[in-house]
């Protein structure tokens, strides 16, 4: 899942294990995602489902 990014790191260091920004398609419109971002601090742009109630 999410938890499990891993952003490569130019130079030494430990690998960063949280992105700037993302961006993903409806399938992972869910509420359990957005609101795993939103704990976080990662903002994100996903789109909304036509077919379920906001998530928001």
């Amino acid at each position: 899942m999410i938890g499990s990014i891993n952003v490569p790191r130019i130079g030494p260091g430990r690998p960063r294990t949280r992105s700037e920004h993302v961006v993903a398609d409806k399938g992972y419109s869910s509420r359990k995602i957005r609101s795993y971002l939103r704990r976080r601090g990662i903002p994100h742009t996903i789109p909304e489902r036509v077919d379920r109630p906001s998530a928001d």
